[in-house]
């Protein structure tokens, strides 16, 4: 039995009694999904078992492909029963979206992109899945809005020189402020860099979100 399996059995037994709610059945199940597929998200719909639960404990759970192409579960008790269960299943994963138009040789911004889960199939390969991926980097070609960036729409990700003047943004749970500041070294677009406050000349770290702005978090 593979560590993983193993895993989802612990799981299983902790977290789960065949009693439980709806809600909490059809949690363990897209669990079982993810752990399948590898996919980011899972939805299920008008979930329907062959039989009674009556309390038992869950022991383990094998995602099914049928010859149609839906996918079923065999759902093991520890009272030796079997139940299936069926409904639909639509697997999602993370993908990267433009928001704008943005035209060859821009530089992406956080605003130019937005996270979605999509079906895995309209994911083209290279696809990126995080929006940390991309900000900063140059778009080599002119691209329409709510298209999927993928590794060869885009270049390696813009440098700011030393001594660039920036806006140094120190945010923290209910607090906020902004201060005038100046990068101490060479650094790109979405990646951590250093600078100074202008009044203090205090060195300070934080990810420098575009050419003007450094965010610092706490």
């Amino acid at each position: 039995m593979s560590c993983l399996r193993i895993i989802l059995l612990i799981l299983l037994y902790l977290t789960l009694t065949a009693s439980g709610s709806q809600q909490e059945i059809e949690d363990i199940l897209r669990s079982a999904l993810l752990q399948r597929y590898g996919v980011d998200d899972a939805r299920i719909e008008d979930l329907k078992f062959s039989g009674s639960l009556d309390g038992s404990l869950i022991k383990g759970v094998d995602v099914i492909e049928e010859p149609s192409g839906l996918i079923s579960f065999k759902i093991a008790l520890t009272d030796g029963r079997i139940i299936h269960a069926k409904g639909r299943v639509t697997l999602l994963t993370r993908a990267v979206f433009t928001v704008r138009p943005l035209r060859r040789g821009a530089v992406i911004s956080e605003d130019d992109v937005v996270l979605r889960l999509v079906e895995p199939r309209r994911v083209p390969p290279g696809a990126f899945k995080e929006k940390r991926q991309v900000v900063g980097r140059f778009v080599n070609r002119n691209l329409s809005w709510n298209m999927i960036l993928t590794e060869n729409m885009v270049d390696e990700r813009a440098f700011v020189p030393k001594g660039k003047k920036v806006l140094i943004v120190v945010e923290s749970q209910g607090f906020r402020i902004s201060l005038p500041g100046e990068l101490k070294e060479k650094a790109r677009i979405g990646e951590p860099a250093k600078a100074v406050t202008l009044q203090t000349k205090r060195p300070i770290s934080g990810l420098l979100i575009d050419e003007n702005t450094l965010k610092v978090e706490f």
